[in-house]
């Protein structure tokens, strides 16, 4: 019985987390990408999320903003006058609980999702990459996750970005 209890304890702690991450190529540019380094643009927040207090309210836009500068700088991808500029909009934001998480994988669940668009300087899109992450299990570890989920969503859109880099996407 023991182990019955551990093994759904431990599957249940493995499936909590969740990040979905791709390159949507736009096929209406008609250009590739050839990129070596990005600049961040803009960071917008249309989640429409409000902190209850004062204490807890922060930018979502500046917090996604610096989490993925550090993410590019990491990976040696960020130069202010890079020929592609990246425009993210944060379409959707749920702190979460971890005490609710804790009680009842999936209630609670801290969730995050972006957009980011790979435009060149005249603002053609060339691509997007949508990133949705999602804590929906867990406990006492996932304390702050409302706040490390910013840091999750940007290392996934910067390891997506780093396909580019490394093949020079044809998004024709």
């Amino acid at each position: 019985m023991k182990r019955f209890v551990l093994l759904i304890f431990l599957c249940l702690a493995m499936a909590g987390c969740s990040t979905k991450a791709q390159l949507v190529p736009q096929t209406e540019s008609g250009k590739t990408i050839m990129a070596d380094s990005f600049a961040i643009s803009s960071v917008e927040d249309r989640s429409g999320y409000a902190f209850e207090s004062a204490e807890e309210n922060f930018s979502l836009a500046e917090a996604m903003r610096t989490a993925l500068n550090k993410a590019l700088t990491k990976e040696h991808l960020e130069r202010a006058d890079s020929e592609y500029v990246l425009v993210t909009t944060i379409v959707s934001y749920s702190p979460g609980n971890a005490f609710k998480r804790w009680l009842l994988p999936g209630a609670g669940a801290t969730e995050l999702k972006t957009e980011t668009a790979i435009m060149d300087r005249e603002g053609t899109v060339l691509a997007t990459v949508p990133v949705e992450r999602s804590i929906a299990a867990g406990g006492g570890y996932t304390v702050g996750a409302w706040m490390y989920v910013f840091d999750d969503v940007a290392e996934a859109t910067v390891d997506v970005l780093k396909t580019v880099v490394r093949q020079d996407v044809a998004v024709k």
